[in-house]
C-alpha cells in the first residue's frame, strides 16, 4: 500500500463515521435551515482560523444558496496575520465587530465551525445567539467536549461532532513521534454541504422559493446570478 493511501483511508473512514453517527443531528439541523428558508431568513456561517474557510465554502458559488452570508472579520482571518488571527480568535471582545457588521435576527440561523470549540470569540457569539433565541448549529470535535468547561457545543440548538482527532491531525509517525496532516476542512465541508443539500431538497419538495447560483463560467448565467446578487446585496456586505 502506498503511504498516501493512509490519509485517503483515514478521511473515508471518518466521513463514513459522520454519515452514520451524526445522521439524526444532521437531519434535525437541515430542518432548522429549511425553516429559515421558509421565513426568508439568512444563513450565517462563521469560523475562526482555518475554519473561516468553511464560511467561504458556502458563499457565492455555483449550486450554492444566495441567502448564505459568511461572517468575515479581517483581524481573525489568516491572510492578514496568521499569528494575529490565532490571538484574536481567543478574544471575545471582537463580538461587537460581528454584531455591528451583521444584523442577525430571529428569522436567521447561524452555523459556527470550531474544531476545539474552546476559543473565546466563537463561544461569545454562541452565547449571544442563545440569549437572543436565534437558532444556532455548532460543529466541533467531541474529543474536546470533556476537557474544557466552557465549550461551544453547550450553546447550540444542535451540536454536530465532526469527528476530528485531538489536535486536528490525522496521521502519526512513530519514528519522529509526531502527528500531522489536518482533516477538519474536508470533514467540515462535507457536513456543511450535506446540511445545505438536505435543506434545499426539503425546500424543493415543499415548493419553497430558493435562490441558487449558477456557474459564471457558463455563458448566459450571469444575468441569473446578478438578480440574486441584487436581491441579497443589502444584507451581504461581501457581495
Amino acid at each position: 500500500m502506498k503511504f498516501y493511501e493512509n490519509y485517503y483511508k483515514g478521511i473515508i473512514k471518518t466521513l463514513k463515521d459522520i454519515n452514520e453517527e451524526e445522521k439524526v443531528k444532521i437531519d434535525k439541523a437541515s430542518n432548522l435551515i429549511f425553516e429559515t428558508m421558509k421565513k426568508n431568513g439568512m444563513i450565517y456561517i462563521f469560523g475562526t482560523g482555518h475554519s473561516h474557510l468553511i464560511a467561504l465554502e458556502g458563499f457565492y458559488r455555483a449550486g450554492g444558496l444566495g441567502n448564505i452570508c459568511p461572517i468575515l472579520i479581517d483581524e481573525i482571518m489568516l491572510h492578514n496575520s496568521a499569528a494575529g488571527s490565532s490571538k484574536h480568535e481567543k478574544n471575545s471582545d471582537f463580538i461587537n465587530k460581528i454584531l455591528n457588521k451583521y444584523q442577525i435576527n430571529n428569522n436567521d440561523i447561524v452555523i459556527i465551525f470550531s474544531v476545539s470549540g474552546r476559543n473565546g470569540l466563537p463561544i461569545e457569539l454562541a452565547k449571544y445567539l442563545q440569549k437572543n433565541k436565534i437558532n444556532l448549529i455548532t460543529v466541533s470535535s467531541k474529543v474536546y467536549w470533556d476537557i474544557t468547561k466552557d465549550l461551544i457545543y453547550k450553546y447550540g440548538n444542535i451540536n454536530i461532532d465532526n469527528h476530528s482527532l485531538f489536535g486536528d491531525v490525522l496521521l502519526y509517525d512513530q519514528k519522529i513521534d509526531t502527528s500531522y496532516m489536518s482533516s477538519s476542512t474536508i470533514l467540515n465541508s462535507f457536513i456543511l454541504n450535506t446540511l445545505l443539500s438536505k435543506a434545499i431538497k426539503k425546500a424543493i419538495e415543499n415548493n419553497v422559493e430558493i435562490y441558487l447560483y449558477k456557474s459564471n463560467n457558463i455563458d448566459g448565467n450571469q444575468k441569473h446570478n446578478k438578480a440574486i446578487i441584487d436581491k441579497f446585496k443589502s444584507k451581504i456586505s461581501s457581495l
